[in-house]
This record gives C-alpha cells, sequence and structure tokens, in this order.
C-alpha cells in the first residue's frame, strides 16, 4: 500500500493519550494527530451533536416484592451457540425486510410488541411498581476521543433493575463493622455502581475505568446524584485490565518505573472489594485477564464478622460474607467462553444464569425505554472462589 498507518511506541505505551501516529509513504515518514486531537482543532468541521454534552435522567423500573426477573441456568457454550443461530436469522430477517413493503414490516414491528401491551395494562394498576431516577452525563465525542464509555448500554440499566429487585444478594455491614466496600468495573457512565450507592446506603462504591476522560466524566455524575450534604457519594479509580496480564502483580514481578507505578496506584486496591460488579465488559480478547482481575481485587474468603448477608441462608446476619463478582453479559458478545474458561483456570467457580426476556422485568424495561434489548439476550454471571 502507498501509505501504512502505524502506532508509535510511545502510542502502545499510552494506551489512549494524544499522542501521534506514524505515517510512512514510500519510506517518507512524517506524524499526523490522532483522532482526539482532531476533534479539539478541527472542531468547526464537525457537527453539533459531536461537541455538546447532555444530561440525561434515567427511570429505572423495578418491582418492590423483587421476582420479576425470570432466569435459568445455563451453560456458556450453549449462549454462544445460540447467539450464532440468533444472528443468522437476524441476516436472514434483514434480507426478507428489504423486500417487503413498509406497511408490511411496520404491521410486523405491531405483532412482536402486542404481548408486552398486555403486561403494560396489568402493570397500571400493580402496587409494587417503583423506579428510580438517575441522573447522568453523556460527554461529548470530542470529550472521550471516540471511547465507548460514553454510552448508555442495555446491559447496564437491566443490570440495574436486578440489582434493586434484589438488595439481599449483596453485603451489609455487621453489628459495629466496616462498611462493605462494592466496586464496579468498566464503569462508563456508572449507571450500575449509582444505582448499587443510591439503593444500598450503607456500602462504600468505587467507580472503575482505564480511560482519564471516562474518570472525569464519572465524577460529574457522582456530583449530580450526590450533591453536597447527601449520602456518601461513591469514589473513582484508574483500573486498567490489561495491567494484569504482565505480571505486574505476580510474586516476582520484573522491576521498572511503570511496574512500581501501578503497583504503586493499586496498592489500595488489591484484596480491598466484598463485591465486584460489571455490565458488558467482554468483548475484546484482553478481558481473558477479568479472571486475575477478579482474583486481585476481591478480599479473602471468607471474611468472618466483617461483614454478613441476609442471604443465602445468613438470616441472622451473623455468618461470614462471601466475596462474589456479579456480572451482566450480552449474549452476543464474543470471547464468552473464553472468558468463564479463565475463571475456573484461576480456581474461581461460576454459575451461568440467561435472563428469560419474556420476564416482567425485561418487558418493564422495553416499554420504558424505546428499543431496548432489541434482538439481544442477556446473561448473569455469579462467580465466587472455590465450588
Amino acid at each position: 500500500p502507498l501509505l501504512r498507518f502505524s502506532a508509535s511506541p510511545a502510542s502502545r505505551a499510552s494506551r489512549g493519550s494524544l499522542v501521534p501516529l506514524i505515517v510512512e509513504r514510500r519510506g517518507l515518514c512524517t506524524t499526523v494527530p490522532r483522532q482526539a486531537e482532531i476533534l479539539h482543532t478541527r472542531n468547526d468541521m464537525l457537527p453539533a451533536t459531536l461537541l455538546t454534552a447532555k444530561t440525561i435522567t434515567l427511570t429505572i423500573p423495578y418491582s418492590s416484592e423483587g421476582a420479576s426477573c425470570v432466569t435459568c441456568p445455563v451453560e456458556v457454550e450453549q449462549i454462544e451457540q445460540d447467539a450464532t443461530e440468533t444472528r443468522r436469522a437476524a441476516c436472514a430477517s434483514a434480507a426478507a425486510r428489504r423486500c417487503q413493503h413498509p406497511k408490511d414490516v411496520h404491521a410486523a414491528d405491531s405483532s412482536l410488541s402486542a404481548i408486552d401491551h398486555d403486561w403494560e395494562v396489568a402493570d397500571e394498576s400493580d402496587p409494587s411498581l417503583c423506579s428510580l431516577s438517575i441522573h447522568l452525563r453523556q460527554p461529548s465525542a470530542a470529550e472521550i476521543a471516540g471511547s465507548i464509555g460514553g454510552k448508555l448500554w442495555d446491559a447496564s440499566l437491566l443490570m440495574s433493575s436486578w440489582v434493586l429487585e434484589n438488595p439481599s444478594y449483596f453485603p451489609r455491614p455487621g453489628p459495629g463493622r466496616r462498611r462493605p466496600r462494592i466496586l464496579e468495573l468498566g464503569a462508563g457512565l456508572g449507571l450500575v455502581g449509582l444505582v448499587v450507592a443510591r439503593a444500598l446506603q450503607a456500602v462504600a462504591v468505587t467507580l472503575s475505568d482505564y480511560d482519564t476522560a471516562v474518570l472525569l466524566n464519572l465524577s460529574k455524575n457522582i456530583d449530580l446524584n450526590f450533591p453536597s450534604g447527601g449520602d456518601t457519594p461513591p469514589e473513582t479509580a484508574l483500573i486498567d485490565f490489561r495491567d494484569f496480564g504482565r505480571g505486574v502483580f505476580a510474586p516476582h514481578a520484573a522491576s521498572g518505573e511503570r511496574c512500581e507505578g501501578v503497583q504503586r496506584r493499586m496498592s489500595s486496591l488489591l484484596g480491598a472489594f466484598d463485591m465486584i460488579v460489571a455490565s458488558d465488559v467482554v468483548y475484546s480478547e484482553y478481558h481473558a485477564e477479568l479472571a486475575t482481575v477478579i482474583c486481585s481485587l476481591l478480599g479473602p474468603d471468607p471474611i468472618q464478622s466483617a461483614v454478613c448477608s441476609s442471604a443465602a441462608g445468613m438470616e441472622d446476619g451473623t455468618a461470614g460474607w462471601r466475596p462474589r463478582a456479579l456480572l451482566v453479559l450480552p449474549d452476543s458478545r464474543p470471547r464468552l467462553s473464553s472468558f468463564v474458561a479463565g475463571l475456573r483456570a484461576a480456581g474461581l467457580c461460576c454459575r451461568v444464569e440467561r435472563i428469560d426476556q419474556r420476564c416482567r422485568m425485561a418487558r418493564r424495561l422495553r416499554r420504558e425505554h424505546d428499543g431496548w434489548g432489541a434482538n439481544a439476550s442477556f446473561s448473569i454471571y455469579h462467580v465466587t472462589r472455590g465450588t
């Protein structure tokens, strides 16, 4: 090719900072600014929608009686097989729709929502139907330079509703004990972590991401939902999954300025959390390192008398809490089996439950948020140590 673009060593080391790319053309080398620099220096060429941040108010529906989310056990291999078949069917459907008359397409869409309408009528008289409002600032494309951390993902909405219906699944402080610490990995806009902090006020929540621009926006979302004088707001932390795949935290980790810097930054986070939550964080090859991330950040198992739970036969609140991770992942994402295999290789137990898209929770989300979960399915991953 006449042109070859490659990231300079400095850009690979910085992972997202504003550094130039090297352009080679017939032996002539020069540099051009990366996308982020172009966005900042050529704003006059971009539409206003890419340059303007917006603040939205999300309504998270849930049932105060719980149990509106129906799940069934499933193996990850079955999830991937079903996802492949779903993609094929979607492609065939899209091809068929292109040949249909627009009125026929509209009629088909209307028939798909008929069953949701029946539940909407029933929900109008349901006294257990509640909602929680969360304010989110969505940064402009210029602020985050194309990062996916500025988008609202369907899995985070589903997980937020699940959290509100299942507070007993989360740790609570024992009498005279410390506040349990809960971490959201790959927080993005921070929706799940903010819901946890609002719903479970006796816990300490940390929102993390690897992108410094996303972390800055997370701080603004914390301020929106926890004005001064309110409850204890969540904290933020810089956590990059890729740091855990370089042996930085191994017993005999290689020395070096970078390794030592990462170790210092992470020293207060390692083994510090009673629970980890995450949504839609498995889609790249380096996400196989999540097993190491979870092992490194979860506290020892079990934590006797430090925190306790009313779930799983612990009604008296005196039993030790077993640290765990909870993830909600779209079934269509790649590398799910690699992720689960990595968990098991690290000595972690993973139980997977697929969410029934016909359940009341999913229907309420579709009604409240137009287009939610279209042609998608989701599963919950419960991760603990041992068996």
